[in-house]
């Protein structure tokens, strides 16, 4: 999945719904607007419990 978005404005966006109870790992990448960026700029990487 990919968005674009004003860099001033937060970002909301629904889990998918049909995931079985568990632990997951929610990794947000941001990257580059350049179209030969190979690695991300930023990258958030959190545990969450479903």
């Amino acid at each position: 999945m990919g968005w674009e978005w004003r860099g001033d404005e937060p970002i909301y966006f629904p889990l998918p719904q049909d995931l079985p109870k568990g632990e997951y790992r929610l990794r947000v990448l941001l990257l580059s607007q350049h179209r030969l960026a190979l690695r991300p700029r930023y990258v958030l990487e959190k545990e969450v419990r479903w």
